[in-house]
């Protein structure tokens, strides 16, 4: 330290001593943005004062979390979410929980506790300083030890907010505690006030942002790829001027079965859960009730196989124990405005939670349908990306307007938006791959967006409409000259033969499927289709995804075809020949490497077909995405390869964040018309 700075390490006293048991334990994301229906009048009722002391200083004593005491001043610190002193130390257990401090200085830093070491499960803190929209600073905890939140900033009066990004316990998810603050150069005033509002989200991987960091959609569970900050219980906070609380729980339930954890089972609890009781005292709802409550779990793989002695369907079970869950936070938070989104990726749970709401007979309880939503590419373990989580946040504001919730303003969606999209897709060089009308409307676009000054949320919608149709009219300048043919989408059935999955698919919102377990499985397109084929056929290359149930079902005769008459002018590629493995298959075949008939008369493609013969055991067969290639490095993966070790070499010694974000996209591609994009932008961004 320089000795001329002046240093405050601040001590805080807490009367009640917890001891708790020590636990062992963007390209992708494009896009835009949210459509934020908040033009009402009025708020939801506000909470009372009480005498009570705040909720973080009155904990009932217990056994510790950390062995480590710490010192800490809860007159100079704002707890929120969930979170709550134990030994002089603030405990940072579930997604958003965190603090608050005003401070004269030019840095401070923390001694942060942690739970975890295991490079799979650390914590993280957000750093915001100054009210900004963006965090400045996300401090990755390793182990125990002292850590800078801010420094460098301008001598005099600031605000600091720490939120942690990752959820609480899940596989050994850090819990976090700060033990002590130090401010350089000044010292800490007086503790930020509340907001006027709390809103309380509780849920599952959908309200912690778990997979949200991933840019490619892959990846098991790891606290890297979650970030509950970038989710929509944040952004709905945010938006109302609120402080959040979430209690939050990969795979929670809310019917209560003997495989997952029931939300009815921890609310009450300050911060519990099978796997890590941290602390089971009651949380304190006295002293803060909630002005708004939102819930959201998503497929009802955390929901199923309820074991009822009274004999009851699953809707039925699953209505009671809605209606269980919802008279609890009732009970705990009397005047608050209660929104139940659900449909997400899952429609089961849809009607008996509609029931229930409607069963208890409460004006200030609506059920929120997300199942319209989009899905803009995903998260990890097909979690939500951050652009779907925009607009899930849009769904439930909008259903909060219809019951009287005023929003304060759009900068928080319009930050979120800035983050996602212009950073990346409206710089020049990005630009430059796409034709000069398709990047020219998504610039303008995206100007009224950001550019609005006006409160009208349906003004404001339609601006957001427009911004998500013209990116998805962006054509890269090899697409515009017809070098990629899309075939069929597979997002719907028109002319075929077969059926659509909306659950399990590799492009758009659906792939095509069949099942048999004998005679011919078959998908066919026999009609509607009359797409001529470019001058140069013999050099282009056929691609699709296809998956497999059992490749040992497949029988010879059994092929994959593009004709213009069906066994006369067509090419085949028998699928016994293609190494298909059991789940989703990507081939791009050369035009000539397939079975060839009357090849000289082939110039439209009018049917598209792909049969198994004589199959004797269960087989399911999907397609998605078809497309005829010849695009600038069509069917060779070379210049593709070699473009990549280029730009990692670069970025040894670059910290070019476009070139590291375009690295990142290209190695992820897929399919080639990826590659071919990718390729190009990366040798842009080269020189």
């Amino acid at each position: 330290m320089f000795p001329w700075k002046k240093q405050q390490t601040v001590s805080i006293y807490n009367p009640m001593k917890i001891r708790i048991r020590n636990l062992p334990l963007f390209f992708v994301c494009i896009l835009l943005a949210v459509c934020l229906l908040a033009s009402s009048c009025g708020s939801p009722e506000q909470p009372q004062e009480t005498e009570t002391q705040d909720t973080a200083e009155t904990q009932p004593q217990g056994p510790s979390v950390f062995e480590e005491p710490g010192s800490l001043n809860s007159e100079a610190v704002t707890p929120t979410g969930r979170a709550y002193f134990d030994n002089q130390v603030l405990i940072l257990f579930w997604t958003g929980s965190g603090f608050r401090i005003s401070f004269s200085g030019t840095s401070v830093s923390a001694k942060i506790l942690t739970t975890s070491t295991n490079a799979s499960f650390l914590g993280y803190l957000d750093i915001f300083v100054d009210g900004e929209a963006q965090p400045s600073n996300t401090v990755r905890i390793t182990e125990s030890a002292e850590y800078t939140l801010a420094d460098r900033l301008s001598s005099g009066s600031h605000t600091l907010e720490a939120v942690k990004r990752n959820e609480a316990a899940y596989g050994s998810s850090a819990t976090l505690g700060i033990a002590s603050l130090t401010v350089s150069g000044g010292e800490l005033t007086a503790a930020p006030e509340k907001a006027g509002l709390l809103v309380e989200c509780i849920g599952d991987s959908l309200v912690t942002g778990n997979g949200i960091e991933s840019v490619t959609g892959a990846g098991l569970f790891t606290t890297s790829l979650e970030n509950g900050n970038a989710a929509f219980p944040f952004l709905l906070s945010r938006t109302l001027g609120a402080d959040l609380s979430v209690i939050g729980y990969s795979n929670l339930g809310f019917v209560k079965n003997s495989s997952t954890v029931n939300a009815q089972s921890l609310y009450e609890k300050t911060a519990s859960l099978p796997d890590a009781q941290i602390n089971q005292n009651p949380w304190n709802f006295e002293a803060r009730p909630a002005d708004i409550v939102v819930l959201a779990f998503g497929p009802a793989e955390s929901n199923a196989a309820h074991p009822s002695a009274e004999g009851k369907t699953f809707n039925e079970q699953a209505q009671a124990d809605a209606s269980e869950l919802l008279t609890l936070i009732r009970a705990k938070n009397p005047g608050a405005v209660i929104v139940w989104a659900g449909g997400m990726n899952d429609l089961s749970l849809v009607n008996p939670v509609k029931a229930a709401i409607d069963s208890l007979k409460d004006s200030k309880i609506a059920f929120c349908d997300l199942s319209g939503i989009k899905q803009f590419a995903s998260g990890a373990e097909k979690n939500p990306s951050k652009t779907t989580q925009l607009f899930m946040a849009s769904e439930i504001l909008e259903t909060l307007n219809s019951l009287n919730v005023k929003a304060a303003d759009f900068s928080a969606i319009k930050s979120s938006v800035e983050q996602l999209f212009a950073s990346r897709a409206l710089s020049s060089d990005y630009l430059k791959v796409y034709t000069p009308a398709s990047g020219s409307a998504l610039t303008q676009s995206y100007r009224a967006v950001a550019n609005y000054a006006g409160t009208d949320a349906g003004q404001f919608k339609e601006l957001l409409a427009q911004l998500t149709y013209d990116f998805e009219q962006l054509r890269t300048i090899a697409e515009s000259s017809s070098e990629y043919l899309v075939l069929d989408a597979c997002d719907a059935t028109s002319g075929w033969n077969c059926q659509l999955d909306r659950e399990e698919f590799k492009e758009g919102t659906g792939a095509l499927t069949a099942t048999g377990a004998s005679g011919t499985v078959a998908l066919f397109k026999t009609s509607g289709l009359n797409i001529p084929i470019p001058d140069n056929f013999e050099e282009c290359y056929f691609e699709f995804w296809m998956y497999i149930s059992d490749p040992s079902a497949i029988t010879s005769g059994s092929c994959i075809e593009i004709s213009k008459s069906i066994d006369s002018i067509e090419v085949a590629y028998g699928l016994q020949s293609l190494d298909l493995q059991a789940g989703w298959n990507h081939r791009v075949l050369k035009v000539t490497k397939g079975s060839s008939a009357n090849l000289d008369q082939f110039d439209t493609i009018k049917n598209i077909r792909i049969f198994n013969v004589d199959t004797t055991k269960e087989l399911t067969i999907k397609l998605d995405y078809l497309t005829l290639n010849c695009g600038l490095y069509a069917g060779d993966l070379t210049e593709w390869q070699a473009t990549l070790a280029k730009a990692k070499e670069a970025l040894k010694s670059s910290s070019s964040e476009e070139l590291r974000l375009a690295y990142e996209e290209a190695s992820s591609a897929q399919t080639q018309a990826e590659v071919d994009r990718t390729t190009a932008l990366l040798n842009l961004l080269l020189g």
